[in-house]
């Protein structure tokens, strides 16, 4: 259970537990990229397995030198003090400091134990309306927005009528398309830092020269499912469990559902099989219109060039059948995720073949040029779909949004801090593309910290959907300074939040342990009390509750009510 704990904390980002299971199933811990971590972090799987052998290898000589103790049924001293001593020495390296920023703090079956028992629950807040006071400061709502109560804290309310608004059709709805690019790096991205001689992204570039780029722009956790409930529902991560699998009968506002109301068409497509992650189930509850890779003839995922032309013949029978209608589309690919190949996905055609030969990575050896490789040919398929749009009548009225459902490793080995929300795991970039009307003047740059929470109320604001509506995010276009606006991200180890040019790091344990850095810089972590630390204490403390706090509302259901705010649903 130790080795698999460091496997699924190193690729899923959290702690081998029955809530990892529910999502994944048993199946996953032997996923070609589950067990490639083996092979990349060789020096904890050497200890790990190393010291499981040693237990072994030295509990079996005690038993053969004590065997006649143990047949005689007397008590030897000799097996405790052994078993004791090599407990001690073994536990010695998992409890210090430096192991404990390795977030193999205690040992899986605890995880296990407090699930099996219920003592995972966040306990309650000991007052909580200065806790529901707490977290609203920390958020920078535009004039028009203020909080709803108590019951259901995230709860934003138009100002304009503080009763329950009823959606009015707007004019000329937009299509809407936010493509999730798998393990997008934003340091790889050329519109963000690379002059065009030699960008890895030209068509992304291109679009980016029509729209807002947001250069510190980061996922709100990692891998793909806390981005994907975040974008959808503007939510953070629970700060322990899945909320895909674990919180399956709470009610959640959605950006699809809202949609519904304003006569949307609405496609889900998913290059992988979305039902292993526990995605699928919520996106039959928000979609009119799914493909995943999951049947499949050929039982293998969609390269990204099969996978953007069956987009784009989905939106041609769109066009068809229901000529004028707005869609929404929420594109997640797959030929960018680890370990970066080309081969071993669905190729439709021969000319897709022969296109994706000239990336091939089978002979590459060297991660990050594999990766290169793969995020070439996303992007060439980003290129070709936005081609397609342009040619159809309402490409002045189309709305696409760019950002990456994480980012990840490449040839990076760090050796602390590895279960922290750092750039590497974290910071993906994003762009959006639209009519002057709904995003502003561009080119442009955004340089305040921004995360996916930030995108449902974005687009419900730039509908001028007036309902209530549920955020731990900011409207991206809203008039609010830079240094009011903030970004959090979650893995296990803590939690992080970006303000203004600085990363604050708390323990997901104990908010007494937190660091810092230049956010987007190789700058290491500085412990919190160094002299020039831009954040307090008090910072650190008030991100740690804040964190609990969100996470006990999802466990008590008390995020949303369809029928209490009347605003989604059938």
């Amino acid at each position: 259970m130790g080795v698999t704990d460091a496997m699924i904390i190193h690729h899923v980002g959290q702690h081998f537990s029955p809530s990892i299971l529910r999502n994944f199933g048993v199946s996953y811990l032997f996923d070609k990229n589950v067990m490639s971590v083996l092979i990349f972090n060789c020096k904890i799987t050497l200890i790990a397995v190393g010291s499981l052998i040693a237990v072994c290898v030295c509990i079996g000589w005690v038993l053969i030198c004590q065997r006649k103790v143990i047949t005689e049924g007397k008590t030897g001293w000799l097996p405790i003090f052994s078993v004791a001593l090599l407990s001690l020495m073994l536990g010695g390296w998992v409890f210090n400091e430096k192991a404990s920023s390795w977030v193999i703090t205690h040992p899986p079956e605890v995880y296990f134990a407090k699930d099996l028992f219920g003592l995972s629950e966040t306990p309650a807040p000991k007052i909580e309306e200065a806790t529901i006071d707490l977290m609203r400061k920390g958020f920078s709502l535009s004039s028009q927005w203020g909080w709803k109560g108590k019951k259901y804290p995230l709860v934003r309310v138009s100002e304009s009528s503080r009763v329950n608004s009823s959606s009015k059709k707007i004019n000329e709805p937009p299509d809407i398309l936010i493509i999730a690019v798998e393990s997008l790096r934003a340091e790889s991205l050329g519109f963000l830092n690379a002059a065009d001689s030699n960008s890895l992204t030209p068509n992304l570039d291109n679009l980016a020269k029509q729209g807002v780029a947001f250069p510190n722009f980061i996922s709100n956790g990692f891998p793909s499912d806390p981005g994907f409930f975040s974008i959808h529902t503007s939510i953070w991560p629970h700060r322990s469990k899945i909320i895909n699998s674990d919180f399956a009968s709470i009610q959640f506002d959605s950006l699809p559902l809202r949609l519904k109301k304003f006569g949307y068409h609405r496609m889900g497509f998913w290059g992988g099989a979305p039902n292993k992650v526990g995605q699928l189930a919520w996106g039959k509850k928000w979609y009119d219109e799914i493909l995943t890779s999951e049947n499949n003839k050929e039982g293998l995922h969609f390269s990204d060039a099969e996978f953007f032309q069956r987009f784009i013949k989905g939106v041609e029978e769109h066009d068809q059948k229901e000529t004028g209608k707005p869609f929404f589309a929420y594109l997640a690919n797959k030929g960018t995720h680890p370990s970066y190949e080309t081969r071993g996905f669905y190729y439709a055609t021969k000319e897709q073949k022969e296109e994706a030969a000239k990336f091939d990575t089978e002979k590459v050896e060297n991660v990050q040029l594999r990766y290169n490789n793969v995020l070439q040919l996303v992007d060439l398929q980003i290129g070709k779909l936005v081609e397609f749009l342009k040619k159809r009548e309402r490409w002045n009225n189309t709305v696409i949004i760019i950002v990456g459902d994480h980012s990840n490793i490449t040839t990076e080995l760090e050796t602390t801090h590895l279960a922290l929300p750092i750039d590497k795991y974290v910071w993906t970039g994003g762009l959006i593309y639209g009519p002057l009307r709904l995003v502003g003047p561009t080119p442009r740059r955004e340089e305040f910290p921004a995360s996916q929470v930030d995108i449902l109320p974005t687009v419900i604001e730039m509908l001028g959907d007036k309902r209530p509506f549920v955020s731990l995010g900011t409207n991206l276009f809203a008039d609010l300074p830079a240094e009011k606006r903030t970004a959090v991200a979650l893995r296990p180890g803590g939690v992080r939040m970006d303000r203004g040019k600085y990363s604050l790091y708390v323990d997901s344990t104990n908010p007494d342990r937190f660091w810092w850095n230049r956010a987007h810089t190789s700058q290491e972590l500085l412990p919190g009390n160094h002299p020039e630390s831009p954040f307090t204490p008090q910072d650190a403390a008030e991100l740690f509750e804040n964190i609990r706090y969100a996470s006990y509302l999802v466990e008590n259901d008390r995020i949303w009510d369809d029928k209490f705010f009347k605003t989604v649903g059938k």
